[in-house]
C-alpha cells in the first residue's frame, strides 16, 4: 500500500481524493520532457508522494496518535488536495505543446497556481505530521530517553518553524494580489480578472490552512514539553531570606510535565523555602 492509501484506510481520507493525486502523479512521472508550469505540478506531485511514504506510521498508530494527526488537519489538506488534482488530472489531456500553449493564458496560470498552493500545503502537512508524530509516539512509548524526546522535539520546531515562515510569506502575496484584483474589478468589471480573483483566493485559503495546521503542531509542542528543576542543598536564615524551587502558574498549563528534584531544604529563625508551583 502507498503511503496515501495507508492515511486513508488509518484516518478516513476519500477513495476519491486518493486516486484523484495518483492519476496526476502517473501523468506526471510519464512526463520526460517539461517546462513551465508543468514542471512546477511535476516536481510538486513527485515530492508529495515521497513525502507521504513517511506516513507508513499510521498502520500501527494508536487511537490517540491517529486523533491528534486529524487534529493537524492531514485529512482535510489531502482532502482539498485531492479536489484540485480531480480537476488538474481533467485538464491534463492532449498533447504537451497544447497543454503548455493553455496553460500560459492568465485565466488559466491563476487556476494553476491554485493547483500548485494545494498539492503544496498537502505536502508540507504530511512533513508536518510525519514529524509530529514522531514526538508522539517517543513519548506514548515512555520508553524513550529524554534526549530522545529532546532532539525530536527541536526537530518538530525547525519543521514548525520553516514551513509557517514559507505560508506566511505566501499568504502575504496572494492576499496582496487579491486586493489589487478586487480593485481593479471595483473600478472596471471583467469577467477574466473575477475568475483570477477567485483562484487567488483558493491561494490565500491553502496558506491560511497551512499555518493554521502549524498553529496545532505548536500548541502540540508546547503541551508535550517536560521542565526539570534539580536544586542542590538550600539554606535560609533570617526574616526575607528564602529559596523557591519550582514552575510558575503561567507556565504550567503549557507543559506535559514538570519534575522538581530538590535536596535537603533548610530554614531557621524566620526564613522560607518553598517548592511547587508559584
Amino acid at each position: 500500500m502507498s503511503g496515501l492509501e495507508i492515511a486513508a484506510a488509518a484516518i478516513g481520507i476519500t477513495d476519491v481524493a486518493v486516486k484523484s493525486i495518483k492519476a496526476v502523479y502517473d501523468f506526471c512521472k510519464a512526463i520526460e520532457e517539461a517546462e513551465g508550469k508543468v514542471v512546477e505540478i511535476k516536481n510538486n506531485i513527485i515530492a508529495l508522494m515521497k513525502c507521504a511514504d513517511g506516513l507508513d506510521f499510521l498502520k500501527s498508530a494508536s487511537d490517540s496518535v491517529k486523533a491528534k494527526i486529524l487534529e493537524l488537519g492531514l485529512k482535510d489538506s489531502l482532502e482539498q488536495c485531492g479536489k484540485s488534482c480531480k480537476e488538474l488530472s481533467g485538464e491534463m489531456k492532449g498533447d504537451m505543446k497544447s497543454l503548455r500553449a493553455k496553460w500560459r493564458v492568465v485565466r488559466h496560470e491563476a487556476r494553476i497556481e491554485r493547483y500548485l498552493a494545494d498539492i503544496s500545503t498537502a505536502k508540507s502537512t504530511i512533513t508536518l505530521v510525519v514529524s509530529a508524530a514522531s514526538l508522539y509516539i517517543l513519548v506514548e512509548m515512555g520508553s524513550a530517553s529524554e534526549a530522545q524526546r529532546k532532539a525530536q522535539a527541536e526537530q518538530l520546531q525547525r519543521d514548525i518553524e520553516s514551513i509557517s515562515r514559507d505560508a506566511q510569506q505566501q499568504q502575504e502575496r496572494t492576499t496582496l494580489l487579491a486586493a489589487e484584483l478586487e480593485k481593479q474589478n471595483q473600478e472596471e468589471y471583467d469577467d477574466d480578472r473575477d475568475s483570477q480573483l477567485r483562484q487567488v483566493n483558493g491561494e490565500v485559503a491553502a496558506h491560511q490552512l497551512l499555518r493554521a495546521n502549524c498553529a496545532v503542531a505548536s500548541d502540540d509542542l508546547k503541551q508535550l514539553a517536560v521542565v526539570s528543576v534539580k536544586v542542590k542543598d538550600v539554606y535560609a536564615e533570617g526574616a526575607g531570606s528564602s529559596n523557591a524551587a519550582g514552575v510558575s502558574k503561567d507556565a504550567i498549563d503549557k507543559l506535559k510535565e514538570a519534575r522538581i528534584e530538590a535536596g535537603k531544604m533548610t530554614a531557621k529563625s524566620g526564613g522560607q523555602n518553598q517548592i511547587g508551583i508559584f
